[in-house]
């Protein structure tokens, strides 16, 4: 987290989307040969409480539980109690036949019982280190969505400083297609606006390629979905800088599975899971040379 200096390089952005399109299509190919189970002809997106169709306005509420937070391959704590609340609303504001398009508003925290790099003197301060305020658009063309959001991240500890980034995402539901080898891709491309992630001293853009093949099964009558998430993140420019300002492409690549579950009618959906992260060169400098981290997380989301 580094005071900015805004400059960026156009051929190598253009270079390194390329390289991006070739990492979502290994992605596909790797996930296809082992996402295939005895599946429903159709599976089933993840559990989500139902919200009434006519409503223009819904709103999600989540609680976690993470053994280690990493923000794009980036070590922010590792040890100690780490709770994560967060908020969404979100308010359609137009619908016509296969297009929709929603604004949506949201909060998300992190709290750190380790209180690392806290500054603040009240107990609270020190606890929350983390805080970001998003908000922005979302348009739906059939099983398209483009998004752009634009995210504020401040610590109330002052264990970092504000950071704000434009985000750009592109998600896909090809279930229509490919049916239980659905992968559901996604895209986003993150611009730093002010402030970095790293230790250079550039501002950085950075891109995330994921799919999440999954399915259901029947556990005791209870719908239990399975999803199996792929992801890799890679620096466009800038983005992965090492203390001396040398960019690395990778930043860091992950696999985990992920089981959802609907507690009754209450309107809750718990969740529990279990990843591996690999990271790069740059990024393991900053988890003090560590170079792979297992994290395991435990949710509740409620939508109304």
């Amino acid at each position: 987290m580094r005071t900015p200096s805004p400059e960026s390089a156009l051929d190598t952005r253009l270079r390194r989307i390329g390289g991006v399109a070739t990492l979502l299509a290994m992605l596909s190919t790797t996930a296809s040969t082992w996402a295939r189970t005895d599946a429903p002809e159709e599976p089933a997106a993840p559990a989500e409480a139902d919200v009434p169709k006519d409503s223009p306005v819904s709103l999600e509420l989540g609680l976690g539980v993470t053994t280690a937070y990493f923000y794009h391959g980036f070590n922010q704590e590792d040890g100690g109690l780490i709770v994560q609340p967060s908020a969404t609303l979100t308010l359609r504001l137009f619908e016509n036949d296969d297009l929709l398009v929603e604004g949506r508003l949201g909060t998300w925290s992190s709290l750190h019982a380790q209180k690392t790099g806290a500054a603040s003197r009240s107990d609270l301060g020190e606890w929350w280190y983390e805080a970001d305020v998003s908000g922005g658009l979302c348009l739906s063309v059939g099983p398209l969505c483009l998004s752009t959001t634009y995210c504020v991240f401040a610590s109330p500890s002052d264990a970092f400083a504000t950071l704000q980034e434009l985000d750009l995402s592109v998600e896909l539901d090809d279930s229509e297609h490919l049916g239980e080898w659905a992968l559901f891709p996604s895209l986003t491309i993150g611009i730093e606006t002010d402030g970095q992630a790293a230790d250079g001293d550039e501002l950085g853009t950075y891109a995330e390629v994921g799919i999440s093949p999954g399915f259901s099964l029947e556990v005791a009558e209870t719908e239990v979905e399975l999803a199996f998430p792929l992801g890799v993140g890679v620096s466009l420019s800038q983005y992965y800088q090492n203390e001396e300002g040398d960019d690395e492409f990778f930043g860091y690549a992950t696999a985990g599975i992920t089981a959802s579950v609907p507690l009754g009618d209450s309107g809750c959906v718990a969740s529990v899971g279990v990843s591996v992260l690999l990271l790069g060169d740059h990024a393991a400098e900053l988890n003090n040379g560590t170079d792979a981290q297992v994290i395991g997380t435990l949710g509740l989301r409620w939508n109304f």
